[in-house]
C-alpha cells in the first residue's frame, strides 16, 4: 500500500511511510479554479470528477499542442520530486527551463482512468517550468490532478521510493518483491538511480550493498560516483573497485549470479577492509573521493548498466568498526540505517574557532595550555608542561549518546601524550607528530583535548563532526515477525498479546490482527498539539480498535458502519463516511492544536468535534488499552505525525503513493 512513500517532516512514529518538503506548486488540486496556471493553445477550467474533488481540464482549441504551465522557484543543483494524477490518452508532462522545454522530464503519459505518476529531476537553474497538456495538437481534452513538487532532502533518502531517475532518456528501475522483502530491478540497458548525498569519501567512510546479478557481463556496474569511487562486477565474476581515471584498488573475489550477494567496503586511515559474501580482503586506498552524486546501477559518465537487482544500499561518513562490518556482512541481518544524519550534520564542525584563528576565543584552558599567534595571524594551541588530565575544551557542543568523528593535528612534538576527550569518553593517546582521527560517542556535552602526561607539543585544526549514515536506500521491507521497527527513528515496539500479530505480507509491511493480538509502545509522545494519524486498514469484522492511547480512540464502528474517532470519556465522537468490510480503506485523522478535527476515508473528508486531545503515552495498534477489544483484520503503513495535515497532504498520501 504505502510502499512508495517517503520519510516525512514531523514524522513521530511509523512503519514505513512519510513525505518530504513543502509543496512548491500553487493550486495543484484545482479545487475551485485554475489560479496559478497559464494557458497555451487551450482553455483551462476546474472540472468535477477529479481524482479527488475537482481537477484541471486542458482543452485544445486549434491544431497546436494544448498545454498549461506554471513557473516555480528552484535551487540550482537541488533535486526535486514531482507527482501527479492524470486521465487522458496521449497526455504529456514536461519539466524544464521554459514552458515548451522538457530538459528535465518529457513524458508521454496515457490512461483511461485516474493514474498516478512520480518522477525526480535535478534543477540547473533558479526557475523551473511545469507543463501539462496534450502530446499532439488538436481539439481534445486532457485531465490532471494533485500536482505536487517537493525538494528532496538527500538525508531522507530512506525508502522504498521508485522515482530517483534524473534523466528523461533512461527508464526507471522496477520496484519488485521477493520472499522476505523488496528490491529494485535494473534491466542492464538504460535504467539506474542517481542520488544526491551528503558529501563523504574525503576521509574514512563505508559502503554496504546487497544485490543479485542476473547475468555476467563485461561491466555490471553496481555504483559509481562523481568523486570517482567505482564498483562493478566483470564477466569473470570478479569484483572491481577502482578510482575512475586512476588505479585499481581491488580486483578479485567471487560474485555469483542468481543469488544474493553482500559487499561491505570500509576505508580507515588510508587502508581498506572489504568483505564479499563473508570473505575478507584488505589493502591500501589513500584516494580522496569527495562523493556528492552516486549512480546506483550505472557508471557515472559511460553507459555501462547493471543487469540485476539491489535490495539495500547504505553509505556512512566513517569507518564501520569490526562489529558493524560483521553485522552488515551477515545476509540474515536486515540492512537498516540506525543513525541517519542530514547534510548539515555530516559537514558541520560543532566546535567554534577550531583552528584558533581568533586566538583563545571560545576555548576554556586548564593550567599549562596557551594559545599564541605563530606569525601571520595563524594561531595554534601550544601545550607546554601539561599536567595529568589538564584540558583545553568547549562546553555544550555535542550530544551524549551520539557518535562523532574527531580529528586533530599535532606539530612540534617533543614529549608526552594527549588524547581527544568527548564528553568524558577518552580517545587513543597520541604521542607523535601527525593528524589523528577516530569515532567517539560521548556521554555528556563537552569536547576538547586532554593531556594524559606532561607534554610539550602543539595542537591545531580540531574538528568534531557527527558520524552516521549519509545514504539509506533500503526497500527490503520489514525486519521480521518478531519486531516492529521504525527505520528512521529506530523505534522498537513489542508484538504483544496471547497470540502475537503476524505479517500479512512482509514485503508490504502489513500486519494481521485477531483476538488476543496487538502492537504496543510505551513511553511515547503524549500526542498533544497538532497531530495526524494515517494508514490503511482491511477490516474483516466490525468492532475493535485500530489505535488507542487511552485518549485518542480510532475504531471500526458497527452501528455507523464507519470509522469512529473520539476522545476517551468526553462523550463526543466523529464518524467518517461509510466503510465496508473486506476491502482496503485509507484513513487519516487530523487533530489541530485548536479547532475541530477531521477524518478522511479514501480521500472523503468529514469535519467535526472529536473532543480535546489529552496526553497518553502508551500506544496500542490493533487493540484498546484493556487488551480485550481487538481489531479483526489487517493494518498497514500506520503512522503518527506531529503536524496537522492539509487536504493536499492527505490527497497526496492517498492517491499518489497508494
Amino acid at each position: 500500500m504505502i510502499q512508495n512513500s517517503k520519510l516525512a517532516q514531523n514524522l513521530l512514529f511509523s512503519v514505513n511511510g512519510g513525505l518530504p518538503g513543502a509543496n512548491l506548486v500553487t493550486n495543484g488540486t484545482f479545487d475551485t479554479s485554475t489560479t496559478g496556471w497559464t494557458l497555451g493553445n487551450a482553455t483551462l477550467s476546474s472540472e468535477s470528477g477529479g481524482n479527488l474533488g475537482n481537477c484541471l481540464k486542458v482543452l485544445g482549441i486549434n491544431g497546436s499542442v494544448p498545454y498549461a504551465y506554471q513557473a516555480i522557484t528552484t535551487v540550482n543543483g537541488a533535486t526535486y520530486t514531482i507527482a501527479l494524477n492524470y486521465k487522458s490518452a496521449d497526455s504529456r508532462l514536461r519539466v524544464g527551463t521554459s514552458e515548451a522545454d522538457g530538459t528535465y522530464i518529457d513524458k508521454n503519459i496515457s490512461a483511461t482512468s485516474w493514474t498516478a505518476a512520480a518522477y525526480t529531476f535535478k534543477a540547473t537553474g533558479t526557475t523551473t517550468y511545469i507543463t501539462v497538456g496534450g502530446y499532439y495538437g488538436g481539439v481534445a481534452s486532457f485531465y490532471f490532478d494533485n500536482i505536487v513538487i517537493r525538494e528532496l532532502n538527500a538525508s531522507a533518502l530512506a525508502l522504498p521510493n521508485p522515482a530517483y531517475n534524473l534523466t528523461n532518456t533512461a527508464a526507471m528501475p522496477t520496484y519488485g518483491h521477493k520472499g522476505n522483502g523488496s528490491y529494485w530491478a535494473f534491466n542492464g540497458v538504460d535504467d539506474y538511480i542517481p542520488i544526491s548525498v551528503p558529501a563523504f569519501g574525503t576521509g574514512d567512510f563505508s559502503v554496504v550493498i546487497r544485490f543479485k546479478l542476473n547475468v555476467w557481463k563485461t561491466y555490471n556496474f553496481l555504483l559509481d560516483t562523481n568523486g570517482s569511487f567505482s564498483m562493478y562486477v566483470a564477466v569473470d565474476g570478479k569484483l572491481n573497485i577502482f578510482r575512475r581515471g586512476g588505479s585499481s584498488i581491488f580486483s578479485g573475489g567471487n560474485v555469483p549470479i542468481n543469488t544474493d550477494n553482500t559487499i561491505v567496503y570500509t576505508r580507515l586511515s588510508g587502508a581498506y577492509s572489504l568483505t564479499i559474501n563473508g570473505t575478507n580482503y584488505t589493502g591500501s586506498d589513500a584516494n580522496d573521493y569527495d562523493v556528492a552524486i552516486l549512480n546506483l546501477g550505472r557508471a557515472y559518465d559511460v553507459d555501462h548498466f547493471l543487469n540485476g537487482s539491489v535490495s539495500s544500499l547504505l553509505a556512512f561518513n566513517y569507518a564501520l568498526d569490526a562489529a558493524g562490518v560483521t553485522y552488515y556482512s551477515n545476509p540474515a541481518n536486515h540492512l537498516k540505517a540506525v543513525d541517519q544524519i542530514t547534510t548539515a550534520e555530516a559537514t558541520t564542525n560543532v566546535l567554534v574557532n577550531p583552528n584558533f584563528s581568533s586566538g583563545d576565543t571560545d576555548w576554556i584552558k586548564a593550567a599549562g595550555w596557551t594559545i599564541v599567534d605563530q606569525g601571520g595571524g595563524d594561531y595554534e594551541g601550544v601545550a607546554t608542561n601539561v599536567g595529568d588530565e589538564a584540558s583545553i575544551y568547549q562546553g555544550s557542543v555535542v550530544t551524549g549518546g551520539l557518535p562523532y568523528i574527531t580529528k586533530f593535528t599535532i606539530t612540534n612534538y617533543t614529549s608526552g601524550s594527549v588524547e581527544m576527550n568527548l564528553g568524558g569518553i577518552h580517545g587513543t593517546a597520541r604521542s607523535s607528530t601527525g593528524t589523528f582521527s577516530e569515532v567517539i560517542t560521548p556521554s555528556i556535552t563537552y569536547a576538547g583535548i586532554t593531556g594524559i602526561t606532561t607534554a610539550t607539543l602543539r595542537v591545531d585544526n580540531i574538528s568534531v563532526i557527527r558520524a552516521g549514515c549519509v545514504l539509506s536506500l533500503t526497500p527490503e521491507g520489514m525486519i521480521s515477525p518478531t519486531l516492529w521497527r521504525d527505520y528512521y527513528h529506530n523505534i522498537d515496539i513489542s508484538l504483544s498479546g496471547a497470540t502475537a500479530p503476524r505479517l500479512y505480507k512482509e514485503q508490504l509491511g502489513a500486519w494481521k490482527f485477531g483476538t488476543g493480538t496487538w502492537l504496543k509502545k510505551t513511553s511515547g509522545d503524549g500526542l498533544t498539539g497538532d497531530i495526524t494519524i494515517a494508514g490503511w486498514f482491511f477490516a474483516t469484522a466490525w468492532g475493535g480498535f485500530i489505535f488507542s492511547n487511552d485518549n485518542i480512540l480510532i475504531s471500526a464502528n458497527s452501528v455507523a458502519t464507519a470509522l469512529r474517532c473520539s476522545n476517551n470519556g468526553n462523550g463526543t465522537s466523529l464518524y467518517s463516511s461509510a466503510i465496508t468490510l473486506n476491502s482496503w480503506n485509507h484513513f487519516v485523522y487530523v487533530k489541530p492544536s485548536s479547532g475541530n478535527s477531521s477524518i478522511y476515508i479514501n480521500g472523503v473528508k468529514v469535519t467535526g468535534d472529536a473532543g480535546a486531545t489529552t496526553s497518553g503515552t502508551t500506544y496500542y495498534v490493533g487493540n484498546y488499552s484493556n487488551e480485550i477489544s481487538p481489531f479483526i483484520g489487517i493494518i498497514e503503513g500506520f503512522r503518527i505525525y506531529k503536524t496537522a495535515w492539509s487536504a493536499e497532504m492527505v490527497a497526496l498520501d492517498y492517491s499518489v503513493f497508494q
